[in-house]
């Protein structure tokens, strides 16, 4: 009996041990939990995180679209790691996260892909048909200006016949008006190419659509009217002017006057129509699936979609390579934090805050944005996070623009951006640089009057040198501040045994408690002409010793000097010890706000004016075959500027440098000693006590 007995105890004991297994799998399976034990919190989402996923409401999905054959597999891993640390968030209440991964090197994810961007499209055909007609209208419209182009054209000419020498400085207006004559002539002509070419965006079966899914595409419609659309506007507004300034000029002949008078009402009449139904489509804002899928040409990106939404994220923020990690001194670690912080700023945009407006007020004479490539770059990354951007040229367009068709409630924040003009300019076609100056700044002023917030940028100026206020400075002043404009900031290096002055500032961003500095800290910046900025706010980025920068007077031969023929410059500046200063300690970017009317009004100033265009945040290196921007920080600090203007610190996602802190504190030497005793004595000692109180129970 005693023999079975001791046979029984072990298999009893085993068999215990098995149901115990088994029940702790079906524990598991049906109350899943994960415990995160890792210093970095590598499978834990941060509090902020937490909060954003609590907004959430329904079915989201995290769609992940990449050619994993072009990826290292520990960046791909850690990031599907990412996603199912979301999917399974014990803060999603009534809500669900469906990670989904599309491997578009295979046909099966290509497939998803596809099927994902018509579900969005169908989504938003409605308001894509709207923008639709919207544009069919200014075709139209176009149309009828080129049929009576050639009645008004002949009229035109009639009119310059008749001009004899009863009217003063007859051959001139008779010179004029056959010119105008030859100008409208020439509308009806050149309308039919525009007009086909406008049609085939318009037409789902001949538009280039959204990947290989056939849509009416009005924002490429729009894109391609701009310029014919301006030009025929130039023409027929001048045309307009001079037929009234001829018609209502009392040395004109009776009949002359008034049959030029009723030329003047019509080719008003078309005038006045056509800039309506023009201005209504330069500010049409496109659906957030033709701006995702255009964003992402590459087909390739993370994007977030769920009922409040849809917005995406830039692959090479999500899966940075190691040379980027490398050059910013990351680990693994802090870049799946960086992940964790972007999606849950990608999701925050949509459920947390209506997203802002931007308004680019620039001192061109001409609008740019969509026609050249100034601020696409920018405009692209804010429109990823569902942020419009509307043009606005305060030189030649004194009322800021409606924003009607982007915020018919008039709900979401707007915040003013700017791009200075060039003080220096000579009076060429238009009005002289020193005075679009003025002009822009005087707008700028009346934004700051209003407690509009406003991301300044800065242009060095000539203005002061000569005994005159800047007015760049004049918008500062209301918060407590003031720019070194006259004396922009210069470097120089040796190339070759040549000595080269340097006019941009490359840096990286260090640690700053401002929300501001935590988005960019630890990333390279890149600052055209930097300028010093002086007074009360909070510094967001500052210079050192180290960069080997002095404060220039004589700048501007240097300023006009084409880039690719400074080397050429026989005497280029450099540091004076009896006029310049070395620069030691001065703030670049700078976070102010005051209080106006019982609210904060807020201010970010940055001492560079070309930091956010195409020609300076475009610049990457290809590696791993992939683009690597040279410069991340500056658009970093594009969108966390903006959002902190509009109020919304909370959609500011740090950079990956803000969360490299363990989150298991370092141990001291007592503690460390009794952790190291109890690993050594504390297995003995529980194999004794374990055999103690088996003898015990055996008697």
């Amino acid at each position: 009996m005693r023999r079975i007995m001791k046979l029984c105890a072990p298999a009893a004991f085993l068999g215990l041990m098995a149901a115990a297994l088994v029940f702790a799998g079906l524990l598991v399976e049906r109350y899943e939990r994960r415990f995160d034990v890792t210093a970095t919190a590598d499978h834990r989402l941060s509090e902020r995180t937490r909060l954003v996923l609590s907004e959430l409401r329904g079915d989201w999905r995290l769609v992940l679209a990449v050619d994993a054959s072009t990826l290292a597999g520990d960046r791909f891993r850690r990031l599907r790691d990412v996603l199912e640390t979301f999917a399974a968030a014990e803060s999603l209440d009534g809500a669900a996260i469906e990670p989904v991964v599309l491997d578009l090197s295979d046909p099966r994810g290509a497939t998803g892909y596809r099927e994902l961007i018509e579900d969005l499209a169908e989504s938003e055909r409605g308001r894509i048909e709207a923008q639709r007609e919207r544009v069919e209208a200014v075709v139209e419209e176009l149309e009828r200006i080129a049929r009576a182009a050639p009645r008004i054209s002949s009229e035109l000419g009639a009119i310059a016949t008749a001009i004899d020498e009863r009217v003063p400085s007859a051959e001139a207006n008779r010179t004029f008006f056959l010119q105008q004559a030859a100008a409208v002539r020439g509308i009806g002509e050149d309308t039919g190419p525009v007009v086909e070419a406008v049609r085939q965006r318009l037409d789902p079966e001949q538009a280039p659509g959204v990947g290989s899914i056939q849509i009416s595409r009005p924002d490429l419609a729009s894109a391609a009217l701009s310029q014919p659309t301006d030009a025929v506007l130039a023409q027929i507004g001048t045309l307009a002017r001079e037929l009234a300034r001829f018609g209502g000029s009392a040395a004109v002949p009776t009949e002359l006057r008034e049959r030029t008078l009723v030329l003047a009402g019509e080719v008003g009449q078309f005038r006045d129509r056509f800039a309506q139904l023009a201005d209504a489509i330069a500010r049409m804002p496109r659906p957030d699936v033709l701006r995702i899928a255009d964003a992402l040409a590459s087909g390739e990106a993370m994007i977030v979609a769920g009922p409040a939404g849809v917005t995406a994220i830039d692959l090479a923020a999500l899966l940075p390579d190691g040379a980027a990690l490398e050059a910013l001194g990351l680990r693994a670690a802090d870049a799946r934090q960086r992940a964790e912080e972007l999606i849950a700023t990608a999701i925050g945009s949509l459920v947390l805050a209506e997203p802002p407006i931007v308004v680019l007020v620039h001192g061109e004479t001409q609008r740019f944005l969509g026609r050249a490539p100034v601020f696409e770059r920018g405009r692209e990354r804010l429109g990823l996070r569902g942020i419009d951007v509307v043009e606005w040229p305060a030189t030649v367009e004194r009322e800021r623009p409606s924003l009607t068709d982007f915020d018919p409630a008039g709900t979401r924040p707007v915040v003013y951006l700017t791009l200075a003009p060039d003080g220096t300019a000579a009076a060429g076609a238009g009005s002289a640089g020193a005075e679009r100056l003025r002009t822009w700044a005087d707008a700028l002023i009346d934004v700051v009057e209003s407690g509009d917030p406003l991301l300044l940028t800065l242009n060095p100026s000539v203005l002061p040198s000569f005994g005159d206020a800047d007015p760049q400075n004049e918008v500062l002043s209301a918060f407590g501040l003031r720019a070194g404009t006259d004396r922009p900031m210069l470097g120089e290096r040796r190339e070759a045994g040549d000595r080269v002055v340097l006019t941009d500032l490359e840096t990286i961003a260090a640690d700053s408690n401002h929300p501001l500095g935590r988005a960019v800290s630890g990333q390279r910046l890149l600052l055209p002409w930097p300028v010093g900025i002086e007074g009360e706010g909070a510094a967001v980025v500052r210079t050192t010793p180290a960069d080997g920068l002095w404060f220039e007077d004589e700048w501007l031969g240097l300023w006009r000097t084409p880039r690719n023929q400074r080397a050429l410059l026989e005497s280029p500046p450099e540091f004076d010890q009896g006029s310049d200063d070395l620069v030691t300690d001065s703030t670049l970017v700078v976070a102010a706000q005051r209080e106006l009317d019982g609210e904060l009004a807020r201010l970010v100033a940055v001492g560079s004016n070309a930091w956010h265009i195409d020609q300076v945040v475009g610049q990457a290196a290809l590696i791993d075959g992939r683009a690597v921007p040279f410069y991340p920080g500056n658009l970093e600090l594009l969108e966390a500027a903006v959002y902190w203007l509009a109020g919304q610190e909370t959609l500011i996602a740090p950079s990956a440098r803000a969360g490299t802190s363990p989150t298991i504190r370092i141990v001291d030497a007592q503690h460390l000693s009794l952790i190291r005793w109890s690993l050594a004595l504390g297995p003995a000692m529980l194999v004794l006590l374990v055999g103690l109180a088996w003898r015990w129970a055996r008697g």
